[in-house]
Formats: C-alpha cells, sequence, structure tokens
C-alpha cells in the first residue's frame, strides 16, 4: 500500500522515509523506493490542474469547475493537433477534423476567455515513418511564429509537448503506426525548445505513453546518461539489478545530453519540463487496488528515480490522467480514483500540473449534460485526497 503521512492519507496508507540526497555520479536518484519528506511534498493548492479538451463543447462545462476551486494559476487546457498544421493555410479543411487548420482556429477561438495557456501536443494523423528532425524544425518554427492572435483571437500563451505518446505506435498514441525512436523523439524536443526561446512558449520534453507495458519504458536501468552513446549503460543503475538494456527513457536522455549543443542549446542543457501521461498508475489502483507503493508497480516512483543527478530540476507534468480510461465507474469508484491521483501527485514537489481527461462527456464524464457535477470533479477541484469507501 502507498504509504501516505497519518496527516493526509487515507486509512492503512502512511509515507514513507526521507530519500537519500542524489548521488552526483548518477543520473537518477540513487536512493530506496522511499518518498520526500514532508517539507519536500507539495502543497496540493499548489498543483495546477488542466483538461484535455479534444472538442469546443467541453469548454461549456469550465465555468462548473472553477467555480468549486478559483485557480491560483493559470486556466490550462490541452488539444492534440496534426504536428505540421502550422503549414496548412489559416482556416482550411473541416472544423470537426483534428488534423485540419481550421479545427485548430476553431478550438483556439473557443478557447479564448476559458483558458490562459493552451497546452499544444503534435501527432500524426496518417501512417509513415516519423518526420526528419529538420522537418520538424521547420514546421514547429512556423506555428510558433504564427500570429494566432490574429487568426483566431486567442490571447493566451502556449506550450507544447513535441509529439504525443511517441513511445505509442497507436493512432490514440503518436499516430504513425509505428515507435518513434527515443533519440529522434528527443531531437524533436531540442528543436522545439531551440523555437520557443525565440518565441516566448515552453516545451516539455518526454510526453510518454504508459499504459498497457509502455510504463516499462520509464525505466531508469542506466546509472549515468551524461556518456557517449556507445557508452550508454555501461554501468547500470541501483534500480536495475537483472542487469537490463537500456530503456527508452535512458536513450531519450542520453540523446538530450550528446544532441542539445549542436542544435543550439547551451552545453549541459536540461529541460525544465518533463511530460508523462499517467493512465498506469490510476489504472493500477482501479482495477488492482494498487497503491503504487514501490518502483517496481508505480511509474511516478520510476520517473522520481530516474530524474535525479543534472536532472533534479525537471519539473514534472502530468498530461493525460484521470479517474477511469475504458470502462464506466460508479459515482464512488470514480471519486476513489480522483482521490488516489490527487495523493500520487501530492508525493513530490515536483509534479506541477495535472491535466485531467473527460470533463464532461460519456459515462467517464466528470459534469453530466445538465451541467451537475459528478463527486470525482469536486474532489479534483478540492485537490481532495481523500473519498468514502475507499481501498
Amino acid at each position: 500500500m502507498l504509504r501516505f503521512l497519518a496527516l493526509l492519507a487515507c486509512s492503512g496508507c502512511v509515507i514513507g522515509d526521507a530519500t537519500d540526497a542524489a548521488n552526483d555520479d548518477d543520473d537518477g536518484d540513487g536512493s530506496a523506493d522511499d518518498l520526500p519528506v514532508v517539507s519536500e511534498a507539495i502543497n496540493p493548492d499548489n498543483l495546477n490542474i488542466g483538461f484535455n479538451d479534444g472538442f469546443v463543447e467541453q469548454f461549456d462545462y469550465y465555468p462548473d469547475y472553477f467555480g468549486i476551486h478559483a485557480q491560483h494559476g493559470p486556466r490550462l487546457c490541452h488539444v492534440y493537433i496534426a504536428w505540421n498544421v502550422a503549414n496548412l493555410a489559416p482556416h482550411t479543411g473541416d472544423i470537426t477534423d483534428t488534423s485540419t487548420r481550421a479545427f485548430l482556429d476553431n478550438w483556439l477561438a473557443h478557447a479564448e476567455g476559458h483558458c490562459d495557456e493552451a497546452l499544444i501536443s503534435f501527432k500524426a494523423h496518417i501512417h509513415g515513418n516519423p518526420p526528419s528532425t529538420s522537418t520538424y524544425a521547420a514546421a514547429f518554427e512556423r506555428f510558433a511564429a504564427t500570429n494566432w492572435l490574429a487568426e483566431t483571437g486567442f490571447t493566451g500563451t502556449f506550450s507544447f509537448t513535441p509529439w504525443n505518446e511517441p513511445n505509442n505506435p497507436a493512432d490514440d498514441g503518436n499516430g504513425l503506426g509505428v515507435q518513434i525512436d527515443a533519440r529522434v523523439a528527443a531531437r524533436y524536443f531540442l528543436v522545439a525548445e531551440r523555437s520557443c526561446r525565440q518565441h516566448g512558449c515552453k516545451v516539455a520534453a518526454g510526453d510518454f505513453a504508459s499504459n498497457g507495458d509502455m510504463w516499462n519504458d520509464f525505466e531508469w536501468n542506466c546509472a549515468n546518461d551524461n556518456v557517449a552513446a556507445n557508452a550508454l549503460c555501461k554501468t547500470k543503475s541501483t534500480a536495475n539489478p537483472d542487469k537490463l538494456a537500456s530503456s527508452y527513457l535512458d536513450r531519450y536522455k542520453n540523446e538530450i545530453v550528446n544532441s542539445a549543443h549542436d542544435l543550439g542549446l547551451p552545453a549541459g542543457y536540461r529541460p525544465a519540463y518533463f511530460a508523462y501521461h499517467g493512465w498506469h498508475d490510476a489504472n493500477r489502483y482501479l482495477d488492482a487496488s494498487d497503491h503504487c507503493s514501490t518502483y517496481g508497480t508505480c511509474a511516478l516512483r520510476r520517473l522520481l528515480r530516474a530524474f535525479g543527478g543534472s536532472w533534479a530540476n525537471v519539473e514534472l507534468w502530468d498530461t493525460e490522467d484521470g479517474a477511469g480510461q475504458k470502462s464506466t465507474l460508479s459515482d464512488a469508484d470514480q471519486a476513489c480514483g480522483a482521490a488516489f491521483i490527487i495523493r500520487l501527485q501530492a508525493i513530490t514537489s515536483r509534479v506541477r500540473r495535472l491535466y485531467v481527461t473527460r470533463l464532461h462527456g460519456g459515462s467517464l464524464g466528470l459534469i453530466h449534460d445538465d451541467h451537475t457535477v459528478r463527486p470525482a470533479l469536486r474532489i479534483f477541484a478540492n485537490r481532495e485526497r481523500t473519498a468514502t469507501g475507499c481501498n
């Protein structure tokens, strides 16, 4: 069981002891599976919550959420867009087709007044090989340089993930039908970051899928990524007793180390933000009552282990998560799932954003058509860590 502080947790859950200091020779924390001490745990009021909004109708339900909790930070929204959408002419295509410029223009127009910062996650809408780094860089630069205010009336700012779920070849993942090589995905991040340094936007690295077996891509197998590519994993991490080869995350980090300077970023550069999808941990809690208590069961714990050393200042964003991904849940079970997600984000000061899926729509929506709210929405809005009757 996940061990939370008695003061903050559900019955039967307590938090672990303090972690060891990061080992300067490693690029993971090198510690046991313990959680941070109280002083490092984030106040959940400082956890900014946004929503994944595939359809403009979602914005009609934002007042129901923000009427419960007047969030102190930015109001956040998130949409998934074709990676080369800025190469298309403004307002062209069908507004119901998410691959078109018309869809994005319409979405940004409706986001105005509801959303202070739009998170754009790029993906493919047809199968094929990943674009070259230079082709991707040109498309991203065109997007970042576009005057979206003039085109759509959207006055908010932008943040980005360079490619949605690059480790997930499914259509609802990266959309290409093939996994994007970790080193290619890392280069997409680096060129996006280079553009955003010129245009005043934020870019989060990663955005990895965790559902199914893909949370294994989060493993910290190599002790140090501050090495040449051909030396990666010559020394195994303390979390890798089986001496496994490098993980997707190991290779992604190593490519950032080795290519940042060549792609126009400072020597020794590390990302400010790293994004991941937290579905594995939420689903495992709902399906198996697992409280994410060890590195061997918890995707977030793997990230906390991997992002030590020279990566210790990287802020984490959970950019796709929710209380239920596939099957219908009762109000009580959905509320338990929401409380678990809040507890899990609050184990560390490093998770600063949570983007919740399905604010409205379908059996897993948090708000009904008539704007009555389900208990889970109040859990999220108030950052509550407990709910009645949970395992």
